[in-house]
């Protein structure tokens, strides 16, 4: 994994463990990104830091079956991740919403293409954890 996301994950890591302290998990966390960065990381270490990002999330306790989702926002310049107890809880979506594998995900992420405006639906990657 590249650097600047192995750094990402352990701080990451760190703001959940204080937030389970305090009784509480942010539940939507942004990563700002420019071409640029995408170049410098490359698909295999992006996928493996959103894998372990949802490997995070799901070792957090919370006694139930969980959802973790990434997208790419990509007018924002972010992609973005979350994690929800129930799949049918309303999600931080105002769309449609195209599931997708890591993979196409990934590429969409570096083709800059959310797939909210070339196929009116947002691709987002669903995990169980």
């Amino acid at each position: 994994m590249h650097p600047t996301l192995q750094q990402w994950l352990d701080e990451l890591e760190q703001e959940r463990t204080e937030e389970l302290k305090l009784g509480h998990v942010q539940d939507l966390v942004l990563f700002s990104f420019t071409p640029n960065n995408l170049s410098d990381w490359g698909m295999e270490s992006l996928s493996a830091f959103l894998q372990a990002c949802a490997a995070l999330y799901g070792r957090l306790p919370s006694g139930v079956d969980r959802w973790f989702y990434a997208w790419l926002d990509e007018m924002a310049g972010q992609f973005r991740i979350c994690a929800t107890d129930r799949l049918d809880q309303p999600l931080p979506f105002g769309c449609q919403v195209n599931p997708v594998s890591l993979e196409t995900l990934i590429q969409g992420i570096f083709a800059v293409d959310s797939g909210l405006y070339s196929r009116q639906a947002l691709d987002v990657w669903q995990v169980r954890i």
